[in-house]
């Protein structure tokens, strides 16, 4: 459990709890991650924006250690494959540190390989849920989804 000491805080001109004020930030930081890091393939965002030692609750793959390390794989790749990559914040809900987001990624498979699958001109889409936890900061340091990569593969292969 977080807590938060103190009274207001003058952010701004404006006075905000310090419970908004850690809410501003990490939807800032996670608005920014996703537009940044993500869809404009930024990797400096990813690592602005994402603590080092962020724990991301997914199966990793071997060559991706750490949360970080992840998102670089996973940018890099979607970049790769997709060159007409759209990503999208559909929705996003934030309670203090906490952030939901329902994100959509779509594409045409015309480059590289996606998720070991060939390039071959298909159109894949994809709408991830993301949960993720900020500390005071605003970095992102724990992240749980439910993602549909396998889904994309399948679009890949189909």
């Amino acid at each position: 459990m977080l807590r938060l000491a103190g009274g207001p805080v003058l952010h701004a001109g404006r006075m905000f709890s310090a419970w908004d004020l850690l809410a501003r930030r990490s939807r800032n930081s996670v608005i920014r991650l996703i537009t940044e890091g993500v869809a404009a393939g930024n990797h400096e965002a990813i690592d602005e924006y994402i603590a080092a030692d962020a724990v991301d609750h997914h199966a990793l793959l071997p060559e991706w250690r750490d949360m970080r390390a992840y998102m670089h794989g996973l940018v890099a790749m979607l970049h790769g494959a997709l060159p007409d990559l759209r990503v999208e914040i559909n929705d996003l809900v934030v309670e203090g540190n906490r952030v939901a987001a329902r994100v959509t990624v779509a594409g045409t498979h015309t480059r590289a390989p996606l998720f070991g699958v060939p390039a071959n001109g298909r159109a894949v889409y994809s709408e991830d849920w993301h949960y993720l936890r900020c500390d005071l900061q605003g970095r992102i340091v724990e992240h749980r989804a439910m993602r549909h990569d396998v889904s994309l593969r399948e679009q890949a292969v189909a």
